[in-house]
């Protein structure tokens, strides 16, 4: 028998495999290098089992069968179809290395072998698995009487060559994932890559771990696997990460890598990137299929699309062209970006101005404002593709040489540039174009609000989820500068000014162990940022930044200090006075956001008896009433009644009185399947009830009993609240 050969790579082809024969391929081979097939563990089976499983998985690769395995293996197959007692033996009782049997396991029977594999192929999702290839004739391979039974066999291509040291479950999944995927002829080959099994080297264990350092940042690159691509193609790819490493400089295994930064230190967390594709890989893979397969255009493409898809890639920004038929150079995108891109040449390094009077000032005018049209077409593809061909550093630099005086070309630059800051690798690349001191510099030497809002959506832009930015800004002073333009423009419409201070104070970036945003909040709240957002509110906002406001306002105010300087300063009035306006103009929105901010502001017991004293609990009663049809209305108005009555039995008591009670049965009622507002209805009840037992008694008699019991048994996550609420009633069976 010649000895039994084992691949040394894997190697995945994309010809019609039954998945279940596969598995049984796999089995046989991975269980004749451990020494004994699977059958021959079975107990209660005689030893002609061996033989059968065998023919069964020699049969799958019969010419009429779905799958064939290489020479060698086939040798193997054969001589136990020749002899299978003596197979039998040699499996079941394999020999040390001085020639004496080792041990002798008893045979067991195995229901999932006992059927035989069909011999139809099975249908997978990509056209190129429906084609096949000719044969490369290997000499090396000996040829046996025995093995002559299978010689038909040996007229189709190698199907996959199976490494041992992958587990059964690992190669059933690659093999079904490679089925969808078309293969290069190069790839076919693999006699190449078979090596006896005496021979391979001995995998050894990897090294542990160095322990992870603090402070460290770590971010975790995405790993594409290129052994499910074609080996034409597998070297385009790249494991998406922060600092825009290839494939060649950061290891595929590696779970994480450690990120530098000259200035300060940022604990990161793993990245949440996906699988991409270079645009030079995806055509290859279009041509691939039209000139190794056949295939037509339109439907290489299609294929294509749909084995990408399949396997997970996203392929956003990838121009959807046809290598020969179609190119990326007919993207209007593209078109527009490289003639930007020599206009700019043209203008050449120095400074643009109104005074400038080269005639491609207007041409980069006119092609800017048509770059900022592609890109803010929803549902569009065009901020992607953008992002992927140079749009961030060209218009980056555009901004940079441009003067602050020339208003409608800066504009134009600074909306089209928010509008591809759009993840992690555009905003990196903001970075390391040096956009944030660009967009730092135009803020302190514009007055112009509209070059002023539109620099500030570039900050909106680049800081969402990316605690990075969030730091260069403010390293960059963003807190004075943010101080000292609402002090100029307080009359102006800044929409974005009052969004870039609630995303910089926002811990939303996920790869982030510990945010700073905190500090960031005191440290706008200490240069007066706080107090000239209520000075703002009392003067009155125009109703599109109202909101905004005040959920910058709510931002700053992260500690009880924070809360009182600003109820100090009129924040308390002002808020209630925002609350009055958004009932006259029945504005939802507003509402939300003015309820929320004094939910915050009452966190400070300090604060809770002057919101009180005020009337604060009869205007909720009458913003309730005008909103009765909204629950998430209905929901802030009971958050900011939950946080007046902690631990204040005065303030729970004057709520009752002033219709709480009510409040929170006609909102049950109303509305049951609204499982936020129940259970913020649940809290609501413990507070006013937990330390007043007068108002046990008004809630029980009005049957407030059944309404927690429905909310507990339909909302899951309203079961603790519940619970508790009704163990605060004062029930024995609150747990039932």
């Amino acid at each position: 028998m010649p000895p039994l050969m084992r691949p040394a790579s894997l190697s995945l082809l994309d010809h019609p495999v039954s998945t279940l024969c596969a598995a049984l391929m796999v089995q046989a081979v991975e269980a004749a290098v451990r020494g004994m097939t699977p059958r021959s563990r079975d107990r209660g089976c005689d030893r002609s089992c061996d033989s059968h499983l065998v023919s069964d998985v020699a049969s799958a690769f019969e010419p009429g069968g779905s799958c064939h395995v290489p020479p060698s293996c086939t040798n193997q197959m054969a001589a136990s179809l020749a002899n299978p007692a003596s197979a039998d033996e040699a499996l079941i009782a394999p020999t040390r290395h001085n020639g004496t049997p080792s041990h002798t396991t008893p045979p067991v029977t195995s229901p999932a072998l006992r059927g035989a594999p069909s011999n139809k192929p099975t249908a997978f999702p990509s056209k190129a698995t429906a084609r096949s290839h000719p044969t490369p004739h290997h000499p090396s391979h000996s040829s046996s009487p025995a093995s002559q039974q299978l010689a038909p066999s040996l007229s189709s291509p190698v199907l996959a060559t199976m490494p041992p040291s992958r587990s059964l479950e690992r190669l059933a999944s690659e093999l079904t994932l490679s089925f969808a995927t078309p293969r290069s002829p190069e790839a076919m080959d693999v006699s190449s890559a078979l090596v006896p099994v005496s021979s391979a080297p001995r995998r050894t264990p990897k090294p542990p771990k160095p322990p992870e350092q603090k402070n460290s940042k770590r971010i975790q690159p995405s790993y594409v696997e290129p052994e499910i691509l074609s080996s034409s193609i597998a070297a385009e790819w790249a494991p998406t990460s922060r600092t825009g490493e290839t494939a060649s400089k950061v290891d595929p295994r590696s779970t994480g890598g450690a990120e530098e930064k000259s200035e300060g230190v940022i604990a990161m967390g793993p990245s949440a990137g996906g699988r991409t594709i270079s645009q030079e890989a995806f055509e290859a893979l279009v041509a691939e299929n039209i000139e190794d397969l056949g295939m037509e255009p339109d439907e290489a493409l299609e294929d294509a699309l749909q084995t990408l898809t399949l396997q997970g890639v996203d392929l956003s920004g990838i121009i959807k062209c046809i290598p020969g038929v179609s190119s990326t150079k007919d993207n209007p995108v593209i078109q527009t970006l490289d003639k930007l891109k020599g206009v700019v040449s043209s203008l050449g390094s120095s400074k643009w101005n109104t005074a400038t009077k080269d005639p491609n000032s207007q041409e980069l005018v006119k092609l800017i404002d048509t770059l900022y049209g592609l890109c803010s077409i929803e549902g569009s593809d065009n901020a992607t593709i953008t992002s992927r061909n140079g749009g961030v550093e060209l218009l980056t630099s555009i901004c940079s040489s441009l003067d602050v005086e020339f208003e409608t070309p800066l504009t134009l630059s600074l909306k089209a540039l928010s509008s591809i800051l759009h993840d992690i690798q555009t905003r990196e690349l903001f970075r390391q174009n040096g956009g944030p001191k660009i967009v730092a510099d135009i803020l302190k030497g514009s007055s112009n609000p509209v070059i002023l809002d539109s620099c500030f959506a570039v900050v909106v832009a680049a800081s969402t989820s990316d605690e990075i930015l969030k730091e260069l800004f403010i390293d960059l002073k963003i807190d004075e500068i943010v101080m000292k333009i609402l002090k100029e423009h307080s009359k102006d419409n800044l929409y974005n000014l009052y969004d870039a201070i609630r995303v910089l104070l926002t811990p939303d970036d996920n790869r982030v162990v510990a945010s700073q945003v905190y500090g960031y909040a005191r440290q706008f709240a200490k240069v007066g940022i706080a107090d000239v957002l209520v000075k703002a509110l009392c003067e009155g906002l125009s109703l599109s930044s109202l909101s905004s406001a005040c959920i910058a306002l709510k931002a700053v105010a992260v500690n009880d200090e924070i809360c009182k300087s600003i109820a100090e300063s009129g924040g308390i009035d002002a808020t209630l006075q925002c609350l009055d306006e958004s009932c006259d103009r029945n504005n939802k929105t507003i509402a939300r956001t003015c309820c929320s901010l004094l939910s915050k502001l009452a966190g400070s017991d300090a604060n809770k008896n002057a919101i009180v004293e005020i009337g604060g609990l009869d205007r909720l009663m009458k913003l309730s009433s005008k909103f009765s049809e909204d629950p998430s209305v209905l929901q802030e108005v009971m958050c900011i009644i939950t946080v007046l009555s902690l631990r204040s039995p005065e303030n729970a008591a004057r709520a009752v009185e002033a219709g709480a009670a009510d409040l929170v049965l006609q909102a049950m009622q109303k509305f049951p399947t609204s499982f936020q507002m129940q259970r913020q209805a649940c809290l609501m009840i413990r507070n006013l009830v937990v330390r007043n037992p007068e108002n046990r008694t008004i809630l029980i008699n009005n049957g407030i009993e059944k309404l927690i019991r429905k909310a507990k048994g339909s909302h899951e996550s309203c079961k603790d609240a519940a619970t508790a609420a009704l163990r605060d009633l004062g029930l024995d069976d609150y747990n039932t």
